[in-house]
């Protein structure tokens, strides 16, 4: 039985790239897993199969990342690792300092690393030590074509490229759907923390500039930073009363379906899980026209210009003029959401591992 030796920064958040591998893991058959991860939470090794061999070594500050690669090449060696599979900036950065060459390195972008915005420079250091030579022996995985396309665009990377999608979990398919309503305010959902890249303060213009007297309309935002206070205070200060940032929340999964629509207003997603969460709980979705939204889920969303406050305005206004515009599409997004499983993920996976190794 080969062995894998998954990599990752941390294994503690409900989300993201470690709930993907976390399901990865539990569902990985045929092969003897190995978990290492370099910093906490770690929250997540409660819901880990025990089959899986788990190792942590603490990693804290980057002249730390070259004692962390020193690790990785003594661990690979003396637990007779086959395969490397790496997830997220740091782990990726130990990973090709550790200069593997005998074996398969798998890297999965769950994000576009380093991407440059207008409100922050790159990282420095992570993107001169992410601008080692890929080597032969590295087969990069992006969880959208968008991603693998920027990854080309960046650092010249074109070889040995993948597209292996995410998937949902299953639980959202067992959870009671959204039904069409009749109460009189129209609720609307955005999930995310409070950053640039999320592209909030488009929202926050539109509901100041056109919605804030609406009082048929409500929009909650379950997310957070350090500013929240600072945020709903300031929304407060300019009369609106129907924007709320409700804060951190565990249990989205319960909270979706009690609402009408979903909205991300996102400059940059790789993926957009929450996007898939919203459909298989029946919420109709209004998205930003960004390329890794257009790519998945054209045909089943409504989207607007991601730099146009007018276009998302007018988007709104006619959604809830005319609800049934995206009523109609529900049914078609829940069963398109279906097709997004672990096992295909894992299948796929299992494809590439085959092939390289």
């Amino acid at each position: 039985m080969k062995k894998i030796v998954h990599i990752i920064d941390n294994f503690g958040e409900i989300a993201g790239a470690e709930h993907v591998l976390l399901g990865v893991l539990n569902n990985l058959k045929g092969y003897d897993n190995y978990l290492l991860y370099f910093s906490k939470p770690d929250r997540l090794l409660s819901k880990l199969d025990p089959s899986v061999h788990v190792t942590y070594f603490p990693v804290s500050g980057k002249l730390n990342l070259l004692k962390a690669s020193l690790f990785l090449r003594r661990f690979i060696k003396e637990n007779k690792i086959d395969i490397v599979h790496t997830h997220l900036t740091q782990s990726i950065i130990i990973t090709k300092l550790a200069r593997i060459k005998s074996i398969p390195v798998f890297i999965t972008y769950h994000s576009i690393l380093f991407q440059k915005y207008k409100w922050g420079p790159i990282p420095t250091l992570p993107y001169l030590a992410h601008l080692l030579s890929y080597k032969k022996n590295q087969i990069s995985i992006g969880v959208s074509k968008s991603v693998l396309l920027e990854l080309e665009r960046k650092f010249n990377v074109y070889k040995n490229t993948h597209c292996v999608y995410n998937f949902i979990d299953k639980l959202y398919f067992q959870q009671q759907r959204n039904k069409n309503k009749s109460e009189e305010i129209f609720k609307i959902i955005c999930v995310g923390n409070i950053r640039p890249e999320k592209n909030f303060d488009l929202i926050f213009k539109a509901f100041g500039q056109k919605f804030k007297h609406d009082r048929s309309v409500e929009l909650d935002i379950w997310g957070a930073n350090r500013t929240t206070v600072d945020y709903q205070k300031q929304l407060e200060s300019d009369g609106v009363y129907n924007l709320h940032i409700k804060g951190s929340t565990t249990n989205i999964i319960e909270l979706m379906p009690h609402y009408d629509l979903f909205v991300s207003s996102s400059k940059y997603e790789s993926f957009g899980l929450s996007v898939l969460e919203a459909m298989s709980l029946g919420v109709p979705v209004l998205l930003s026209d960004i390329p890794a939204f257009k790519e998945l889920y054209e045909g089943y969303a409504t989207f607007f210009k991601s730099d146009s406050v007018e276009d998302f305005t007018d988007k709104l206004t006619n959604i809830l003029e005319y609800p049934e515009s995206i009523i109609e599409k529900k049914e078609s997004a829940f069963n398109y959401a279906k097709k997004f499983t672990v096992q295909n993920t894992i299948d796929n996976l299992q494809i590439l591992y085959q092939q390289y190794s």
